[in-house]
């Protein structure tokens, strides 16, 4: 069912195309017409959807008609429903028929110009309703980690005080923070209380060697030079004893340093 609302200014070509498409046109809620004269279209509005927009989107259709260059009408029926695969999905024609015959008009009208669809209806709230869905449940999940949260060590030390009075772990997991987690926090502690103080020792071709010390929190590092590595301080020279032992990775010994290469060296300093 059509419901006119309003077509003042509607050209005789689209009102007469109008009252053939009332004909055949059935659906079981109003079909609201009105004409834009902005846009020079007919807009069918499902009634159950009220709207001013003449986004193809947001109505049932729209009906444009014009004139080509040699006078003939032409028709444009714009319908979501509409797939016209001459032209891009993301372009307005890919949602448009074209046609000079009146009588193929008012069939692409009876076609796609239709009140929404039940699974149309529900896919208009479906996107935020799931979203809001979704959040929800992120929301409760925060609540349930921030209700529990509890860092490392405090975990750690209350495992050591479980184990200080006795009490033995029930889960594979936690046995493994038993005999693995308990030493591995003592390493810890004493790891994380060390400071960058470490010797840069650059052993030249001829055997002398620059000896660059870094002292956490000073300005800038003492420069010194030696004839020899055996010149250097005891500590620095039995830590480029070690480090020589090992391949030249990059990566810091614990308690030692770093061999970086062949004659570079970073040696950690008892400071």
């Amino acid at each position: 069912m059509l419901n006119i609302v309003d077509t003042t200014n509607a050209p005789e070509a689209l009102t007469s195309l109008l009252k053939e498409f009332r004909r055949v046109q059935v659906s079981r809620f109003p079909i609201d017409v009105v004409f834009n004269p902005h846009s020079s279209a007919l807009a069918f509005v499902d009634s159950r959807f009220p709207t001013e927009s003449t986004s193809f989107q947001k109505v049932a259709g729209l009906l444009v008609w014009k004139t080509d260059d040699e006078g003939k009408s032409v028709y444009e029926i714009t319908s979501r429903l509409i797939s016209n695969s001459k032209f891009n999905p993301g372009k307005v024609e890919h949602h448009t028929k074209t046609t000079n015959d009146a009588n193929k008009a008012v069939k692409f009208m009876r076609d796609y110009i239709k009140p929404f669809s039940q699974i149309e209806l529900a896919d208009r709230s479906r996107g935020a309703v799931q979203s809001a869905f979704t959040e929800q449940k992120m929301e409760v999940r925060s609540a349930f980690y921030d209700a529990c949260q509890i860092g490392v060590e405090a975990l750690i030390q209350e495992v050591i005080r479980l184990k200080a009075i006795g009490v033995k772990p029930q889960t594979e997991r936690f046995e493994k923070v038993y005999t693995e987690g308990i030493p591995k926090y003592e390493e810890y502690l004493v790891s994380k209380e060390k400071k960058f103080n470490q010797a840069h020792i650059f052993i030249n071709p001829d055997d002398s060697v620059l000896f660059t010390f870094y002292i956490d929190g000073a300005d800038k590092p003492t420069t010194t030079s030696y004839e020899s590595l055996t010149e250097c301080p005891d500590w620095a020279q039995q830590s480029v004893a070690m480090l020589r032992m090992v391949e030249a990775t990059k990566r810091p010994v614990a308690g030692l340093g770093t061999r970086w290469g062949d004659r570079d060296f970073w040696v950690e300093a008892p400071v």
